[in-house]
């Protein structure tokens, strides 16, 4: 026996056994094993093992990394190898690594996340590079990046070139991702808990620039004026479309949904209208308190009586007797965040039926709102919310919302068209994040589960099936980008043209088209992702649990923000209106 150098990078000395060594202690009682060859003494943990103490036996003093790796993921090796590694096997290196193993000193040495790959020892890189600085040959071996196939985009591939991407959209993501990668195992506890989202982890979310990237170009101007730091070491004025592309995706791909839709969804298309739509004298202050998750907003539209048919939702405000007043009264339905918020932007009827009728308005929840907490497969930590306004006093001065100060009135649903593009566009960017981190998952399954004596990835029925998987999930990153770039490109030319509003209806028919083949994609990837899986796939916990929280909750994304029906349909009908007469008369067969 003698010391070694700690495999985390550390002063602390560990210690090494010879194999002879680990297998005297085969017994209950005194129960050593080895995982990647390190020694674990199991001797008091053989009781409370989840699986029984016998099953620890017939692999006591050996090796047990196949078995280990065949039951746990691991997310349950980072839990116990603190509490039970006593040493290391003499001569023998590991193979398998772990993330962000902290030294006495706190120090951090980075190491690979995934449970296959073989990823030796000279790849390894510190988690705490300069992102702003290591050229991009580092940072591509940066420990949180996946090297499963399949795992990250094409454009992070090895000799891929990308037009799309630069090495500032690199540097950002790595920098997303470290952040969510920090804040991961307290949002794991919320979702699994079942609880809120703390006001300490908003502030976080919002001091650390990532609320302001959420939001996207126009919150640029607001992160400048707080002085945020942008992940990456971004400016402000650097940020473009694929930044928040990458944020969007990176804020589903690391976080477990509920409690990811609990902090961005309500988020996101409640405040991007506040900075477009709101012309109050609190403007700056509002905005700026919500950037840095100090307030809470959400986008309270869908009612009960009508669903997402806006032109029949009977929300009513009326003009109170002092004529400086709407009461509001009446509910709204699956706000995603609405338990939480302090504000709400809200559609109410103020003239008669239909479309012409509709008006927006910000309301605050002590001007007379209530939130009911509604049970979703999300979880509660969505705090997914049925609203009730009951006699809501809100003023008239300064709260309703419109495209030009002073013309708001019964003109609300232009607003609502308005927000869509960009809220489907976000939605497809979310549902591709949370596609890639299932495939990543189900393809490390495929290589280690072992039946019939040969791992799943022997079998050409299950190399067929996902391959479906890849080969739609790539597709659809790739439509994605596109569109990304589209709308990228019509931004910059239309950033002064007072018809900018006009201009990006043209996006409509193809982020409907998008977000309906996105949706799609999901649908194929729980289905057959679910039939790899087999049973733990429906188990909540385990090396399944991100396929079984995507299986859970991906319908959610072909409902909200439109459903499949209609977006394949705006997209249709969006190209006959475009397709002129000349051209439908030179189009015939």
């Amino acid at each position: 026996m003698s010391a070694a150098t700690s495999s985390s990078g550390g002063k602390k000395p560990l210690k090494t056994f010879s194999v002879e060594e680990v297998e005297k202690h085969n017994k209950l009682g005194d129960l050593w094993i080895t995982v990647d060859n390190k020694v674990y003494d199991l001797s008091k943990f053989a009781n409370a093992h989840p699986g029984g103490k016998h099953i620890l036996l017939d692999v006591a003093g050996q090796d047990a990394t196949k078995h280990f790796y065949a039951f746990h993921a691991t997310a349950v090796m980072e839990k116990y190898h603190k509490k039970l590694c006593i040493g290391t096997v003499e001569g023998k290196e590991e193979q398998i690594y772990h993330p962000l193993d902290e030294d006495e000193d706190g120090a951090t040495q980075a190491t690979v996340v995934e449970q296959s790959g073989g990823i030796s020892a000279d790849k390894v890189v510190p988690a705490k590079m300069d992102l702003k600085t290591a050229p991009v040959e580092q940072l591509l071996k940066h420990p949180l990046l996946s090297r499963t196939p399949f795992g990250e985009p094409a454009s992070l591939k090895k000799f891929y070139a990308t037009p799309y991407f630069t090495d500032s959209h690199l540097r950002f993501r790595l920098g997303v991702r470290e952040f969510f990668h920090s804040v991961l195992s307290e949002c794991d506890e919320l979702e699994d808990s079942q609880e809120y989202v703390p006001q300490e982890l908003w502030e976080q979310f919002g001091t650390s620039g990532i609320f302001a990237c959420s939001i996207g170009l126009v919150a640029m101007p607001y992160a400048k004026k707080l002085n945020l730091t942008l992940p990456g070491g971004l400016k402000p004025e650097e940020f473009d479309f694929f930044h928040e592309q990458i944020l969007h995706e990176e804020s589903s791909r690391m976080l477990p949904p509920s409690v990811s839709d609990g902090i961005f969804a309500g988020f996101n298309i409640g405040l991007t209208p506040i900075i477009n739509f709101y012309h109050g004298a609190d403007k700056e202050e509002l905005v700026s308190s919500i950037l840095l998750g100090k307030k809470k907003v959400c986008l309270a539209i869908t009612g009960p009586e009508a669903g997402s048919d806006v032109a029949n939702h009977q929300t009513k405000a009326t003009v109170a007797p002092d004529g400086k007043h709407f009461i509001v009264r009446g509910l709204k339905k699956w706000i995603t965040g609405g338990c939480q918020a302090d504000y709400f932007v809200t559609a109410v009827r103020t003239g008669g039926a239909g479309l012409k009728g509709i008006t927006m308005l910000l309301i605050k929840r002590e001007e007379g709102i209530t939130t009911k907490q509604l049970s979703t497969s999300y979880g509660k930590s969505a705090a997914t919310a049925l609203v009730q306004y009951e006699d809501a006093k809100v003023p008239m001065e300064g709260r309703i919302m419109a495209v030009k100060k002073g013309d708001g009135l019964n003109k609300g649903f232009q607003l609502i068209m308005l927000n869509f593009n960009h809220e489907r566009w976000m939605i497809v960017c979310k549902v591709v994040g949370a596609q890639r981190s299932v495939i990543a998952d189900c393809l490390q399954w495929l290589t280690q589960r072992q039946a019939f004596g040969r791992p799943l990835t022997d079998q050409p029925v299950l190399r067929f099936k996902f391959g479906q998987m890849a080969a739609a999930m790539e597709s659809l990153q790739a439509y994605l980008d596109y569109v990304t770039f589209q709308m990228k490109t019509f931004y910059d030319r239309v950033r002064d043209d007072p018809k900018t509003w006009k201009t990006r209806d043209y996006l409509a028919g193809e982020i409907g088209l998008l977000k309906y083949q996105a949706t799609r994609v999901s649908t194929l990837i729980a289905d057959n992702g679910c039939q790899l899986f087999g049973g733990r796939a429906v188990t909540r916990t385990g090396m399944g649990k991100k396929m079984e929280r995507f299986n859970r909750i991906y319908k959610i994304s072909s409902i909200y923000g439109g459903s499949e029906e209609i977006m394949a349909d705006l997209g249709v009908r969006q190209a006959l209106r475009e397709w002129s007469p000349e051209d439908k008369l030179r189009a015939k067969l």
